[in-house]
């Protein structure tokens, strides 16, 4: 806090004690009436203004919904369209491919030069990218595969929770 606003403060809290709250009321009404209270209301708007503008410049930017390259497929070819966006909302969202390393073993099984970057979140638009570059056909065959690999990954996890299950209730 800087000094001149603590001993704004402290010169406020001087006021009240040695005046009546009667006395400062009046003050207030007189002094919102006069051209020196028009004068502090445009200045402290302006400060908030100011403010939150500083608030919103601070704020980070939202991710977008899709990639560049399927959105610009919406009127081009609406089966690649809602295929791709239906699994690239997936991906951002984290339901498939959850690691970097899957992308990247994925990408790889489908061009042999794909770099996803050091990040799963700036891997999404080049891997979105790839899979749009496919025929339609093929690229439907690489959703199912990834999607049938994610449901197996799920089907074994959940028959290995089962079985651990299993042992510790035959345990107790």
């Amino acid at each position: 806090m800087k000094k001149s606003v603590k001993s704004a403060a402290e010169r406020i809290l001087d006021l009240r004690s040695t005046y009546s709250e009667t006395d400062l009321m009046d003050a207030i009404r007189i002094l919102s009436n006069s051209e020196n209270w028009a004068r502090f209301q445009r200045t402290e708007q302006t400060q908030s203004k100011k403010s939150t503008s500083d608030r919103l410049a601070k704020k980070p930017k939202k991710e977008p919904d899709l990639s560049k390259v399927v959105a610009d497929l919406r009127g081009v070819d609406h089966e690649k369209f809602e295929m791709l966006s239906r699994f690239d909302s997936a991906f951002r969202q984290g339901e498939v491919l959850r690691t970097l390393d899957m992308v990247r073993d994925i990408g790889a099984s489908i061009d042999k030069s794909f770099d996803p970057g050091k990040s799963r979140k700036g891997a999404i638009s080049k891997f979105m990218k790839l899979l749009a570059s496919l025929p339609t056909s093929e690229a439907r065959d690489k959703i199912n595969y990834i999607l049938e690999s994610e449901r197996n990954a799920y089907d074994s996890a959940e028959a290995y929770s089962q079985l651990a299950e299993y042992i510790i209730g035959k345990s107790e």
